[in-house]
């Protein structure tokens, strides 16, 4: 009688824990965020906080298995996400939140937050794992509820020296395996291998824009989207970002039409120490740094005595191809308004690395002749560099040009027109900037 309590208590009062990896999707981002997996369910007995147990025994054994490559990346003809991912040398740290304690009574466990390190969140987490059982509990509604969690502990993470269960990189079959983890609720934080635990350049910790109509919607400014912090791991020409989260283990399965399946439903289903979850990062094209240097020999002296020099305006047009893809087109301009004899740059940094890009100069001034033919180069990652003294030297792709003046004492300059889309207006921002270095600019309705 009382096993037939427990099941009917554990069928009718039930909970979501999120066990989600994938972003729901991302506010920005070229390729875009995946899907939510599914998440498991677990049981609330009235005011108390429980989860399913691990049967008898609440052991050291449990594992995770994190693929990387969801179906969908893993069987398209273009294998580049799958490629660039293997690159990133994804880890896995696993934080653990509060170990699982098993109920005397039901079929569940609860969690022991003395000592952890997390233990300013057992408030929010014990809020959050109740549910009213007269309302369905859906993903989004857990979702809501745990992904502010996740951030919260993503930040006791980033600022204190907290303890993990760390993992070698993915292999090249993209597939993370943790084991021998004891029962208990975890934040799961992916990062490249090769990245320091900080927010620099060099970091894994970032941030990313989220639509504010999901989890992170803020009642004050609705459908607004908000700032979150992810973590990264970075292949040569990609940027993975992870959002962190919380599993629990371990969990149930069940035997579906399909096969194998996280269970919905304590009351059925096989208890497993293994958690299988796919991984959907949002990732988007790396971007480098090119610079355009000028060297201008013999400067026109217009005035003849000295008095008076012509402001001379070059333009270069900027052509990159990626995967026999056009991905890039832009007119520069460089304007020079005093003499010089020495080299000057204009720089580009939003061409995506591996981008081969050809420079061509297509106005030479009024009065000098160009002397170096279309140029062409590799767009790199940048890469920082400190020396001895403290000082940093920034790795960029470089072309160059080389003009001389032929004294023939003519006039002209060019102005070069930057137009801008304003979001919160609708409207186009276009500044103009002359050779002399003067600027101009007005709002163009859209």
């Amino acid at each position: 009688m009382r096993m037939k309590t427990q099941r009917i208590l554990a069928a009718l009062l039930s909970l979501v824990l999120l066990l989600a990896l994938a972003p729901a999707g991302w506010a920005e981002g070229e390729e875009g965020g995946g899907t939510n997996e599914p998440v498991l369910e677990g049981s609330g007995i009235g005011e108390s906080v429980s989860l399913p147990a691990a049967g008898v025994v609440l052991d050291n054994k449990n594992s995770v298995s994190i693929n990387l490559v969801p179906k969908d990346k893993a069987e398209a003809p273009d294998q580049t996400f799958a490629n660039e991912i293997v690159k990133a040398k994804v880890e896995a740290d696993l934080y653990l939140i509060a170990p699982a304690v098993a109920d005397t009574m039901y079929d569940t466990y609860s969690y022991n937050f003395t000592g952890s390190a997390f233990a300013g969140l057992k408030t929010s987490i014990e809020n959050a794992l109740k549910t009213d059982p007269a309302v369905p509990t859906t993903r989004e509604i857990m979702l809501k509820s745990f992904s502010p969690i996740a951030q919260a502990a993503a930040e006791i993470v980033k600022t204190t020296n907290v303890g993990t269960q760390n993992t070698p990189a993915a292999t090249t079959q993209s597939i993370i395996d943790v084991g021998n983890l004891p029962a208990g609720m975890y934040l799961l934080i992916l990062r490249g291998a090769d990245l320091a635990k900080n927010e620099t350049e060099t970091g894994y910790f970032t941030t990313a824009k989220k639509s504010g109509t999901g989890e992170y919607e803020d009642p004050t400014n609705p459908g607004q989207d908000v700032t979150i912090t992810v973590t990264r791991a970075l292949s040569d020409n990609y940027e993975f970002l992870f959002e962190p989260q919380l599993i629990t283990l371990p969990t149930k399965t069940v035997e579906t039409a399909q096969g194998t399946a996280q269970s919905y439903n304590t009351a059925y289903g096989v208890w497993s120490k293994t958690l299988s979850i796919t991984a959907k990062p949002d990732w988007k094209s790396r971007y480098g740094i090119l610079k355009i240097t000028k060297t201008l020999t013999n400067y026109a002296d217009l005035s003849k005595d000295g008095s008076y020099f012509e402001p001379m305006t070059f333009s270069f047009s900027v052509v990159g191809i990626k995967d026999g893809k056009t991905v890039y087109q832009k007119v520069v301009a460089l304007s020079v308004n005093s003499p010089v004899d020495e080299e000057l740059v204009a720089t580009l940094e939003d061409i995506p690395v591996g981008t081969e890009v050809t420079v061509t100069e297509e106005y030479e001034g009024a009065h000098a002749s160009g002397q170096t033919g279309p140029q062409r180069t590799v767009i790199q990652a940048p890469n920082t560099t400190t020396a001895e003294d403290g000082t940093t030297t920034t790795f960029t792709s470089k072309v160059s040009f080389t003009n001389v003046n032929e004294n023939t004492h003519r006039g002209g300059h060019g102005i070069e027109n930057k137009f801008t889309f304003n979001k919160s207006t609708g409207g186009w921002g276009w500044v103009a900037t002359g050779g002399d270095g003067a600027t101009s600019g007005s709002e163009v309705e859209e």
